[in-house]
């Protein structure tokens, strides 16, 4: 009995270590680890694809932020239009530099969903981003309003993900938040290495970088004429370089 009793003992302590110990990360194809996904007219590329279109658009974005919305919703036809013809290749880096100014972990839960649909629907990820970083689908006031993880489903299932893809997408969201965190503090950071390109002196979202494929020499764009000029800058940003 005495025996048992140890083992049952053995057993549980195995168990609380089990739980408390960190979930070991998990390997991607496509999602960087520090948390960006590049993306051509097929979907997400693998992280060791060769750079193929001339120009590459680098989108930084926080889901919670409107401004990165409504950007969103301006100028994704001009993306689509640009993808469609292999003209550019896009870089989200989606970070949660708002987290934590939303009741529910809005911004790292929806950039993770990104991040995972990226990996496990790569063909989605440019119509998934389109319907998340949206005034559609963003919550009113992320200070008080929770958004259920089952409106990020239905969106999956509305852009046609599989049963399967749905379901990895579900079971390993959670290990992208830590990417989303990572990105953020690299974005944010006194020392960030984008504070060059920024016009004002300053990061913010949403933070444009468009450049000849494999250089960045070009400040992100200042969207000085409000969003009914966005679209046209980032057209006119592209051409250029395309010329």
């Amino acid at each position: 009995m005495r025996k048992i009793m140890k083992m049952a003992a053995a057993m549980a302590f195995v168990l609380v270590l089990a739980a408390c110990s960190p979930k070991p990360e998990i390997a991607t194809s496509y999602v960087t680890d520090l948390g960006t996904v590049r993306i051509d007219k097929e979907g997400s590329m693998k992280s060791d694809a060769e750079l193929n279109a001339p120009v590459t658009v680098d989108i930084f974005f926080d889901p919670a932020c409107p401004a990165c919305a409504a950007y969103g919703d301006e100028t994704n036809s001009t993306l689509a239009k640009h993808l469609d013809k292999g003209n550019i290749e896009v870089v989200y880096h989606p970070i949660g530099f708002l987290n934590g100014q939303t009741v529910d972990d809005y911004s790292n839960r929806a950039g993770a969903y990104i991040l995972a649909v990226a990996e496990y629907a790569p063909e989605k990820t440019h119509e998934f981003v389109d319907k998340i970083v949206s005034l559609n689908f963003q919550p009113t006031n992320p200070a008080v309003d929770k958004t259920d993880d089952k409106l990020f489903v239905e969106v999956m299932k509305d852009i046609k993900l599989t049963d399967e893809e749905i379901e990895a997408v579900e079971e390993n969201k959670q290990h992208f938040v830590s990417r989303i965190v990572a990105s953020t503090k690299d974005f944010t950071s006194k020392d960030s290495e984008w504070l060059q390109f920024a016009p004002q002196g300053y990061v913010f979202t949403p933070f444009v970088l468009v450049n000849k494929t494999g250089e960045r020499t070009q400040k992100a764009l200042a969207m000085e004429g409000g969003l009914v000029e966005v679209a046209n800058e980032l057209n006119e940003a592209i051409e250029a370089l395309l010329e």
